[in-house]
């Protein structure tokens, strides 16, 4: 998981309330705080045909309790959660050629009945070319459907697990058992998170 924040900024504002302060009167008030977080699902591919299947699964619970314990919050804590973007790149390639693969990642819960769905589709992509790169994909509705009601459910108290599958259905040159395609990549979920504190601020009233 990498979050940044803003955090440090809040701690900022509230150092200069209490700096301002002094002798004036105090007021309560709830200041919110947006925490930006990606979780990334990977694959280790290789295969002798262009039309495979790959799982990631990721304990999504864990992952945002994560967050929240790192910044000393809880899911009461949370205003609002959503995906933002979803981004992939390739970790690990040595081929003496390129491939081009062309497919769709799906994602569906694991705790309970909810997808699959398809979250974005990748065509004639250039494994090479995403080496160490961390590019944008457009999303599809349904797959973003399917994570935000993840996000909302644990908010309410549930455990969601999220399974990322890959679905290739194309590879050129096509791959064979001679020259299987292999190569490791993962694609990362970003997420705002939106919580809220109370501070006492000076009340100019």
């Amino acid at each position: 998981m990498k979050i940044t924040t803003v955090t440090a900024r809040v701690v900022l504002l509230l150092a200069g309330f209490a700096a301002l302060a002094g002798g004036c009167i105090m007021a309560d008030r709830v200041v919110e705080i947006v925490l930006n977080d990606s979780t990334c699902a990977g694959w280790s591919e290789n295969h002798t045909s262009a039309n495979y299947t790959s799982d990631a699964m990721v304990d999504y619970a864990n992952e945002l309790e994560q967050i929240l314990e790192d910044e000393d919050l809880s899911r009461e804590d949370i205003v609002s959660a959503h995906l933002v973007r979803v981004s992939y790149g390739v970790t690990e390639f040595s081929h003496t050629h390129d491939w081009t693969v062309s497919g769709s990642v799906t994602v569906r819960r694991d705790d309970i009945s909810d997808g699959p769905a398809v979250l974005f589709d990748y065509a004639s992509l250039s494994v090479e070319a995403a080496l160490g790169q961390d590019l944008p994909v457009p999303l599809q509705a349904g797959g973003v459907g399917v994570v935000n009601r993840a996000l909302a459910d644990f908010i309410e108290g549930g455990s969601p697990v999220l399974v990322f599958r890959v679905v290739n259905s194309g590879v050129v040159p096509p791959p064979s058992v001679a020259d299987p395609i292999r190569f490791d990549w993962l694609a990362c979920v970003h997420i705002q998170v939106i919580t809220s504190m109370d501070v006492e601020v000076p009340d100019p009233f």
